[in-house]
């Protein structure tokens, strides 16, 4: 379904052509990201509702016991820990996936020039997917634990596409770069593990004191509260805003610069 015309990029275009390739190659990572899915539980009796129902262990099993350990209200603890790690599963999903998309994609490169935004896009938009899967337990919670609707919900889907862009731009950076040094993606991973338990997912912020350097200046912190707080049913504070910006904007010009660097690089590597 790729023809050279669709997915070659134009000589004369800018560093910026990356950004509206992936609006114009729409239908590519659209059919690739479904293939995935479909792909990963073909004879899956119940397919990617698999994900669904690990998810539902995970939180099962935590909430039980750590409301204990913790001494946290069962209901207010459950409802933390399932909206936390919804928001943690996508992230580090994409983070995880995206960086080895370029090297995955090697067949797809060599067999004719691509811009490497598909890939990112490729992987987030599958990830995607598998999120509004696993928001279908959250929102048993929520109903279980009778959480109040509230305006703030609205901003969830504003707080979901900030994430995706934000991880479009981090995955944008990171795929060519674990294709050029590939002890990288063993660092991301690892810090991927690292950074589960000093994020406030398990545990909250008031058990340890409040501000800190592990919860305000953690951005996987202020990515997650995009997601678990309006769920939660209160607005993302002003911190969580503005470093979300922040990333932004510095994860658009790490992006351009990674896409400058690698354009005519990316073949050597693989």
């Amino acid at each position: 379904f790729m023809t050279q015309s669709i997915v070659t990029p134009k000589r004369s275009a800018s560093i910026f052509s990356e950004l509206t390739n992936v609006i114009n190659t729409w239908p590519i990572w659209f059919l690739m990201g479904n293939q995935d899915i479909k792909l990963r539980y073909k004879r899956s009796i119940i397919g990617p509702f698999w994900i669904s129902l690990t998810l539902a262990a995970w939180i099962a099993g935590i909430s039980i016991l750590y409301a204990q350990i913790l001494k946290q209200p069962f209901l207010d603890y459950l409802v933390f820990l399932s909206c936390g790690l919804l928001a943690w599963n996508m992230i580090s999903a994409v983070i995880s996936e995206g960086s080895v998309s370029v090297i995955d994609n090697s067949s797809h490169l060599m067999s004719a020039p691509m811009p490497l935004s598909i890939f990112a896009a490729r992987v987030v938009y599958r990830n995607i997917i598998v999120f509004f899967h696993n928001m279908l337990v959250v929102v048993c919670v929520l109903i279980y634990a009778k959480v109040h609707i509230t305006w703030a919900m609205l901003f969830l889907p504003v707080g979901l596409l900030i994430n995706c862009l934000i991880l479009f731009f981090f995955i944008s950076v990171s795929g060519p770069l674990c294709a050029r040094f590939r002890d990288l993606q063993q660092i991301i991973s690892n810090l991927l593990q690292v950074s589960f338990f000093l994020t406030p997912i398990i545990w909250q912020t008031g058990q340890i004191g409040g501000r800190t350097l592990v919860t305000h200046a953690n951005p996987f912190y202020h990515m997650i509260e995009l997601i678990r707080a309006p769920l939660m049913g209160y607005i993302p504070s002003t911190d969580t805003l503005i470093a979300s910006g922040v990333m932004l904007i510095g994860g658009l010009i790490a992006a351009l610069i990674v896409w400058r660097y690698s354009r005519k690089r990316v073949i050597f590597w693989l």
